[in-house]
């Protein structure tokens, strides 16, 4: 697809006006047009503003994006550039926490920008602007998010070990387990033959290094039912000596009001999907038979204990985003 000189600019002030953005534009070549959408009293916090000199708008996106406008740092991208199909589907899309709370977002695009073209960086933050710790980049390419996961999950940026993943359609979150502390001798073979009693499988994986088993991996069902039952009935069962640990790889409510495990910044609270690392069972005995009953949002709280593993080869899809570019306003 052609590029064109025009360009989304997100995340603004909800008080920025039109000449605010023709001051902050202006000085990278003249402006054909500025728009602030909806035309109502209350302006959403985007914008449209278009070059007549696709150079110009070039120097736009390297030089401005991330600038401040009253106060908030813009997010600027090309406005189509990229067909629908890419950016709603949830392809090149990646989950970025354990952020330090000093983590801005052009920070963590600087991080991630050597592994593709990125099409918008978020670091989430509450209604006080202060980071929830957590964020999203979108690439353009699925190749491009696959290296960033691959070569930035479990590096430390500014203080922390960063959990980085792939972002998956939330109704599909339910099918796939995630399963650890399994034995070097379990492959995806005796993996699926043990799961397979509880239903149709529809794929197997145990992540590797090189052919060396990380010890956990991931299991997908057809039907939602069926992962559960396996979850329920398999956690904590011994396969050649060492109990597995079994819990959905998604965000789901407690089935008790009380958290086990907290953290400074708790994922959780917000309704954000995570995998957990391998844990082993022994941990957990003191909250059994409960145990059995929580998921990889509740997990995950001890991985901040533990070193951080390869990442996982299943991909989530972020919350609904603003124009269906993947960009979180």
């Amino acid at each position: 697809m052609a590029m064109s000189p025009n360009l989304y600019v997100g995340n603004l002030h909800p008080d920025t006006t039109e000449d605010d953005l023709r001051d902050a534009f202006s000085s990278v070549g003249p402006l054909d047009s500025v728009l602030i959408l909806p035309l109502t009293h209350k302006p959403l916090s985007y914008a449209f503003v278009s070059f007549f000199d696709l150079s110009q708008a070039l120097m736009a996106v390297t030089h401005l994006n991330h600038k401040h406008v009253r106060g908030k740092p813009m997010r600027i991208m090309w406005w189509q550039r990229y067909p629908k199909m890419i950016t709603k589907s949830g392809i090149g899309n990646v989950f970025v926490k354990n952020l330090s709370p000093s983590v801005t977002s052009d920070q963590l695009e600087r991080k991630f920008s050597g592994y593709g073209t990125i099409l918008s960086c978020k670091v989430a933050e509450d209604e006080n602007g202060m980071s929830k710790c957590f964020g999203f980049v979108q690439f353009d390419s699925q190749l491009s998010a696959t290296s960033a996961i691959t070569h930035l999950h479990g590096t430390v940026f500014k203080g922390k070990t960063l959990y980085v993943s792939a972002f998956k359609k939330k109704e599909l979150r339910a099918l796939d387990l995630y399963v650890g502390n399994l034995s070097e001798s379990i492959n995806e073979t005796k993996l699926e033959e043990i799961f397979g009693i509880y239903g149709e499988v529809v794929s197997v994986k145990i992540v590797r290094r090189g052919k060396i088993s990380k010890v956990f991996g991931f299991v997908k069902f057809s039907r939602a039912e069926n992962a559960k039952a396996a979850m329920d009935s398999l956690h904590g069962t011994s396969f050649d000596g060492k109990p597995m640990s079994v819990a959905l790889s998604c965000s789901r409510k407690p089935n008790r009001p009380q958290q086990i495990f907290t953290s400074p910044c708790n994922n959780s609270l917000y309704d954000i999907p995570t995998y957990s690392m391998p844990v082993p069972i022994q941990y957990f005995n003191h909250y059994q038979p409960s145990v059995c009953q929580l998921c990889a949002t509740q997990l995950s709280t001890y991985e901040w204990q533990l070193p951080m593993s390869s990442p996982p080869g299943y991909c989530f899809t972020p919350p609904e985003a603003s124009l269906g570019l993947g960009i979180w306003t």
